[in-house]
C-alpha cells in the first residue's frame, strides 16, 4: 500500500490518461455494439468482416461480389485488414472490430496529450485538448458509424505529427506506413501531412497545422 502511494504521485498524468482511454473505449464500444445489435449496421461493416474471415479461413483478402468471390482490391486497398486478421483467432466476431476501432481512437488521445503538453507547456491544457479530441462530434460519429479503415487511421496520423515534432523519424515513418495501408486514398492525406510539416518544421506557418486538422476531421465525418 505504501508503494502504491509512492507510485501514484509520480505517474498521475499517465493514470488519468489511461482512465480516460478506458472510459471512452468502454462507452463507445458499448454504443457501437448496441447500434449493431439493433440492426443499424451497414454494408461496410459486413464486407470488412467477411474480408477478414475469408483471409483467415479460405480466400486471401477477398469477399463475395455480384459475380462470386472477388478481391478486396477491387473495392479498396485497405491492407490494414490483413493485420487485423489474427485478432479473429481470439474472438471470431464482427463486434471485435467495433471494439478495436473504439480502442484505437481512444489511443489517439496519447499523441494529442503529448504534443499539447510539449507545445503548450501546461498539463491542464494537454488534458483540455484530449477532451476536445474525444468529444469532437465528427470523431464520435465516425466511431459509432460501423467500422471503417479510414477512421482507424486517425491515431496514426496524430502520432505521425508528434513523432515529426520530436524528430523521431523512424517512428514517424512507421505511422505514415500504417496510415497508407489503411486505405488507398489516404495517400492524399499523407501528401498533406508533408506540406504541413514543411511549414511547421521551418517555423514559418504553424497555424497551418490547426487548419489541416480541421480539414481532416471534416473529411472523415
Amino acid at each position: 500500500m505504501r508503494k502504491l502511494f509512492t507510485i501514484v504521485p509520480l505517474y498521475w498524468q499517465s493514470i488519468i490518461l489511461l482512465c480516460i482511454i478506458l472510459i471512452y473505449t468502454i462507452i463507445f464500444s458499448t454504443l457501437s455494439i448496441a447500434r449493431h445489435d439493433a440492426f443499424f449496421s451497414g454494408f461496410d461493416l459486413g464486407n470488412m468482416d467477411q474480408t477478414i474471415w475469408q483471409t483467415l479461413h479460405s480466400y486471401f483478402f477477398s469477399l463475395t461480389g455480384q459475380n462470386g468471390i472477388v478481391s478486396r482490391f477491387s473495392i479498396h486497398a485497405d491492407i490494414i485488414l490483413i493485420l487485423l486478421t489474427p485478432l479473429y483467432y481470439i474472438w471470431d466476431n464482427v463486434r471485435l472490430l467495433l471494439i478495436v476501432q473504439s480502442l484505437l481512437l481512444a489511443l489517439g488521445s496519447i499523441p494529442v496529450f503529448l504534443l499539447s503538453k510539449l507545445v503548450l507547456k501546461r498539463v491542464s491544457f494537454a488534458f483540455l485538448f484530449v477532451g476536445v479530441y474525444l468529444l469532437h462530434p465528427a470523431l464520435e460519429w465516425a466511431n459509432i458509424y460501423d467500422f471503417h479503415s479510414m477512421t482507424i487511421s486517425i491515431p496514426f496520423v496524430l502520432s505521425a505529427f508528434y513523432f515529426a515534432y520530436t524528430r523521431h523519424w523512424k517512428l514517424f515513418s512507421l505511422c505514415i506506413l500504417l496510415t497508407l495501408i489503411c486505405r488507398e486514398d489516404l495517400g492524399l492525406t499523407v501528401a498533406g501531412i508533408g506540406i504541413v510539416l514543411f511549414f511547421m518544421l521551418q517555423k514559418k506557418c504553424p497555424a497551418v497545422a490547426g487548419l489541416y486538422i480541421e480539414i481532416f476531421s471534416y473529411d472523415i465525418s
